[in-house]
């Protein structure tokens, strides 16, 4: 998405994923699991202020992930 200003925006974002892993469980059901994290950028300098995971997603799947492979 894009977010349009009449200000100057001071800071940007960028939100990305760590650690993405989908599981076949002893259960026979997959899960998957991985983090979500947010870098915060100076717009002025381009200088990264801060990177910080904002979630931790486990959840079981409704589907297999793996049909027709």
């Amino acid at each position: 998405g894009e977010w349009v200003s009449d200000k100057e925006v001071e800071f940007r974002y960028e939100v990305y994923e760590r650690s993405h892993e989908i599981k076949h469980e002893l259960f026979g059901e997959y899960s998957r699991n991985n983090q979500i994290y947010r870098k915060i950028f100076d717009n002025k300098i381009g200088e990264i202020l801060q990177d910080e995971m904002v979630a931790e997603n486990h959840a079981l799947m409704m589907y297999k992930p793996l049909i027709g492979l």
